[in-house]
């Protein structure tokens, strides 16, 4: 591999992937590249960065920095009211039918 050239998917450069890190080969041919031990541990015990406290994606997750992101208003959702037909009425008798309603309420 050429040197300075960028190992796809994982945004280091050959010299420092050579120089730190853990490579992990599965028996399918896959080769992953980990930072130190804890990020191999994690991998390997598959734990989501999600689930744990302390990574910046259980924070986004679980919406713990809001105070960067409250300018965003939340908006408040209007009732709509929808006519609902009367089965088998035509629109001329919806009227008489509403009209029976209130004053056999009443």
């Amino acid at each position: 591999m050429p040197r300075g050239a960028v190992l796809s998917g994982t945004g280091l450069t050959a010299a420092a992937a050579a120089a730190q890190g853990i490579k992990l080969a599965r028996t399918d041919g896959q080769v992953f590249l980990f930072l130190n031990a804890k990020c191999k541990r994690l991998f390997n015990n598959k734990l989501k960065a999600s689930k744990l406290a302390w990574t910046a994606l259980y924070r986004k997750a679980h919406k713990k920095d809001q105070s960067t992101e409250s300018a965003r208003r939340k908006r408040r959702s209007t009732k709509v009211t929808a006519t609902r037909s009367i089965v088998g009425a035509s629109l001329e008798v919806r009227p008489a039918v509403m009209a029976e309603g209130q004053c056999s309420a009443g």
